[in-house]
Parts: structure tokens; sequence; C-alpha cells
């Protein structure tokens, strides 16, 4: 027999087999289930655990049942929220764009908010499977102004494309068990939980954050010394880099975002710095480098080893390149040199990642 965790009394109110004890069922003693309006019992035997069960055997879809469930509870709630004014919340995510450090980065920092919305200070009115366009919502939710909202109740079949296609903003709830009612009950539906149709949200820009900032700067720093370095800093800590007397040129390169990107990043600003006639020495500027080494950035094909980049500031060979197409003749990947020097099951280990370094 099928048990069930709600059903629906006498007067018409969903309910919760958790809440009733002995002498509420005496009181209370008839219900009826949801899904197929058939007479059910509010079993509280200490053995078993509590459900409501049907009366007698009947053909009682569990489908059915919760698709019902899920509609009253939503209607039930909402209708409460509207008359008792009380929020019937649903938390959404809205992306922003924060122009504060613009100017610095070249580009926005970006990112997304969560932002509470009481929909009943919205939608005044709902209906169930109410038609609307040629379709029929399991709830239609609507505005003084018009404005629809479309909540579908999901147990096995998904929202129809044709309906998505109306363009209609839509909630899709998915139910696959009693618990999934707990979030309609509590007037609270969270955006990451449900499925969105057709919600476009405006991204709000301006001066966002009004504090500081904590997100990263990649920072190419050229020291007097002639090393150069890509540094990770807050904006704090930038302002205490371009302080330093130390420093002979940096730049922002903008937010750092991965570390698969910072060589290649690194190779391009020595380059472009190398050729504003700005002064370092960088082995990736020399004749005799390539890229990707074994275990450092740079193979030195003079010493045939892999050295890290900034040798070249001591380095007595060093012989930088002379022009953009000297420098792209010889900068590439060591396969030669390598299968010379290492270790042949060595290099097939590391040679797919040689041309990304």
């Amino acid at each position: 027999m099928i048990k069930y965790r709600f059903a629906r009394s006498l007067s018409g109110i969903l309910a919760d087999i958790n809440t009733i004890d002995g002498s509420s069922r005496i009181v209370a003693n008839k219900y009826h289930c949801i899904g197929c309006d058939q007479e059910m019992v509010a079993r509280i035997g200490e053995r078993n655990a509590k459900h409501f069960a049907h009366r007698s055997v009947e053909n009682c879809s569990p489908i059915t049942y919760l698709h019902k469930l899920a509609q009253q509870t939503f209607m039930l709630t909402y209708e409460r929220c509207l008359a008792e004014k009380t929020p019937f919340m649903f938390t959404i995510t809205r992306p922003w764009s924060c122009t504060r450090h613009e100017a610095l980065t070249g580009e926005p920092c970006v990112g997304e908010e969560t932002v509470d919305v009481d929909l009943t200070q919205y939608f005044k009115k709902i209906e169930v499977e109410k038609g609307y366009k040629g379709f029929v919502p399991d709830i239609l939710l609507t505005s003084n102004s018009g404005r629809v909202l479309f909540v579908e109740i999901a147990v096995t079949h998904t929202c129809e494309p044709n309906k998505i296609a109306l363009g209609e903003k839509i909630i899709e709830l998915t139910i696959k068990h009693e618990d999934h009612i707990e979030p309609i009950a509590a007037a609270h539906l969270r955006e990451n939980r449900v499925r969105c149709h057709n919600f476009e949200k405006a991204t709000r820009h301006g001066d966002i954050c009004q504090a500081p900032c904590d997100r990263r700067l990649n920072v190419f720093v050229v020291y007097r010394s002639g090393k150069s370095i890509l540094l990770e800093a807050s904006i704090q800590e930038y302002q205490r880099i371009i302080a330093r007397e130390s420093v002979l040129h940096q730049e922002v390169t903008g937010w750092v975002r991965s570390q698969s990107s910072q060589i290649s990043t690194y190779k391009e600003k020595v380059h472009d710095a190398y050729f504003k006639g700005i002064r370092l020495k960088n082995c990736y500027l020399c004749r005799y480098h390539g890229a990707g080494g074994i275990d450092s950035a740079v193979f030195c094909k003079l010493k045939k080893q892999d050295v890290a980049s900034n040798d070249a500031t001591t380095c007595s060979s060093y012989r930088p390149v002379s022009n953009k197409a000297e420098w792209d003749r010889i900068d590439t990947t060591n396969q030669a040199f390598a299968e010379r020097k290492y270790d042949r099951a060595l290099v097939n280990r590391f040679l797919p990642s040689l041309g990304r370094n």
C-alpha cells in the first residue's frame, strides 16, 4: 500500500503526517488523497513510520500525487502570503560590472550577486491551470499591469519547448519526492535549485564594491637590474610596487584569471617591453633560447639545459635578438634537443606540454 506524507483535510488544508498525533487524529479523522481524492487514514503507530494510507486499496499514481501536492502547496502558500502581506521570496543571481578600477586594468571587474525578489510585490493574482495564449501553465501569476509568470511542476516531464518559446518567464520546479515541497511551503525559492526560462537579467554597472577591492591584478614589473616578473597583487600591493625605486617599468595586464595563461602573458610583455626600448635582459629574448624547457620555462640551446628566464642578467653568453622576425623564428619548442639529452620515457611524458610553456 502506498504511504504518503501529505493528505487533504475536510477543510481543504494540506495535512502533514509529521504534525499529527493521536488527539488530532480523533478530532480530524477524515482525510483525502491529494492525487486520487480517495479517503485516507493517518497511521501513527509506534511500529512503522507515520504516514497516510488509503482506507482501501486504490490505483493511485504517485506521479499525480506529487504534481498536485506541489501545485496545491504553491497555491495555498502564495494565497496566504498575499492575504497576510508576507513575502514569497525568489532568490536570483544577477550579473554586475564594477568600473571602479577599469581605467587601471582596461576592463571592468565582473561577477554575480544574489538578490531576493518578493514575488507578491509584482504578481497579485494566482490561478491554477488557467489558459493563457493557447497554453495551460500549472500556475499562472499575473501582475496588475498584465505581466505574467508561469510556474511549472516537473515530476517526470520537463517544460515543453513550445511553451518556453512563447517567451514568458517560467519558473520550473523539479519535484521528485515529498521533501522537495518544503521550499514552496517555506515561501522561498532559489534560482540555483530550479530551472528558469526567459529570464533576461540586466547587468548592474557602476562603482559596485564601495570598498577596497580584494581581487588581484597581474602586474608586469621590470627592475633596474634588468630582471622582470609577472606578479599577482592586490590594488593596495600594486600601489606599493610602483613606489619602489628599484622598479624601472610596470604595467597592469588585467585581472588574474588562471595560472595556465601566466607564462604566455609574461612572454608577451617581455617581448613588448624590449621592442619598446625598455632596458631588460631575459632568456626569452636571447638568440640561443627555445620555448618550453622540461623543468623550467626556457631551454637554452647553447648550454643545452633548462634555465630560468631571468638567468640572462648574469649570463656572459647572452645575445639578444635584433628584431621580431628573429625572435619568432627561434621561439620554438625543443624536441630535437630534448630527445638527445633526456631519456625517451621522460621526453614522452613532458613533450605534450612544451608548446604551452
